[in-house]
């Protein structure tokens, strides 16, 4: 087992190489891939070009089209370029105010996707949830008469979002904040 600093590497292929010198001078060398991964990476990051679709909703379009040009690596270098000021340690490649952006994008997609919309994170609740979060509370009205209703509250925030299902198949609309 050889300890490496993950933490510190950004998130991409390496090559380790190893070499060895046996006590009567003989000399051993290999190389063998590597991948740098995070302990339980969301897997929304895991793939560059969905990442990159997922800032959607923190990016101006203009942003994101600039972000998604170029080659493998450069889309990779830009989504890393992205992030790195949000970084509260900036010593390190991992990035915990992404990673929480990414866990967020993950619980929405599989949450709140429907057989419409089913990339849960470009629903109305999604959209929510990736950018403040769970609620503090949810409230509920299943009116089997009408429409069913989701009211999300952020009482940290001071906000309030209204979710209305008018057909009663699981696609809910914001309709006040």
């Amino acid at each position: 087992v050889i300890p490496l600093p993950t933490a510190l590497l950004p998130l991409r292929d390496y090559t380790m190489t190893v070499e060895l010198t046996t006590a009567a001078g003989a000399h051993i060398a290999f190389s063998r891939p590597v991948r740098a991964l995070w302990p339980e990476m969301p897997f929304s990051l895991k793939d560059v070009d969905g990442a990159l679709d997922a800032l959607r909703l923190v990016t101006t379009p203009g942003q994101l089209d600039s972000l998604r040009n170029g080659s493998f690596e450069q889309k990779r270098d830009a989504l890393e370029a992205f992030w790195q000021p949000r970084n509260p340690n900036q010593g390190s490649a991992r990035n915990e105010v992404m990673a929480e952006y990414y866990r967020r994008v993950d619980y929405a997609i599989r949450n709140f996707g429907t057989i419409r919309v089913p990339d849960g994170s470009r629903s109305d609740r999604g959209k929510i949830y990736v950018l403040y979060g769970a609620a503090t509370r949810t409230e509920r009205a299943l009116n089997p008469a009408g429409a069913h209703m989701e009211t999300w509250i952020y009482d940290r925030l001071k906000k309030k979002f209204v979710f209305v299902d008018e057909d009663r198949n699981g696609t809910y609309s914001l309709v006040t904040t």
